[in-house]
């Protein structure tokens, strides 16, 4: 059963808690700025129509992960099997939020996850995806948080 984040406003995660429950999530965790919760791929597409505080569904690809450096997050990424997911043809946009992360900077590697994922797409499809600041096919979110990062797929659009 796959695995999700729904994110909100602070202050009201309880609230959204309890209408993910109501639409049958499972697992569900209260965390600052959202909800980690479990459900089937109907209940991501209900969450995404019906939810009244949900701001966006982001789909857990890669558990929380420890890393020493950016080539620790490149490699990582760069497992995933992206081509699984979407088409080499989707424009992608990488967003990075962080808490206590080490990592010096932020915006260097948000570039070494798009750069494992095209690399990745490149070795398996000979062609890469394009970057697009502005309404992109795929959002990929990252979130780091002391030592450990998780990646995401953003099913919000």
């Amino acid at each position: 059963m796959p695995d999700f984040f729904a994110t909100c406003p602070r202050g009201l995660e309880k609230l959204l808690a309890d209408e993910l429950g109501g639409f049958g999530a499972t697992d569900v965790r209260l965390r600052a700025g959202g909800i980690a919760f479990a459900g089937d791929w109907p209940l991501c597409y209900r969450a995404n129509l019906q939810s009244r505080l949900a701001s966006r569904i982001l789909w857990r690809v890669k558990d929380a992960a420890p890393f020493r450096n950016e080539q620790d997050v490149y490699q990582a990424t760069y497992n995933l099997p992206w081509a699984r997911w979407f088409d080499v043809g989707c424009t992608i946009l990488v967003k990075v939020t962080a808490i206590k992360c080490p990592l010096k900077s932020l915006e260097f590697i948000t570039l070494k996850i798009k750069d494992a994922v095209c690399d990745k797409f490149r070795a398996e499809k000979n062609a890469r995806p394009s970057v697009a600041k502005l309404d992109p096919d795929m959002r990929i979110h990252a979130f780091f948080e002391g030592d450990q990062f998780t990646l995401y797929l953003d099913t919000s659009g």
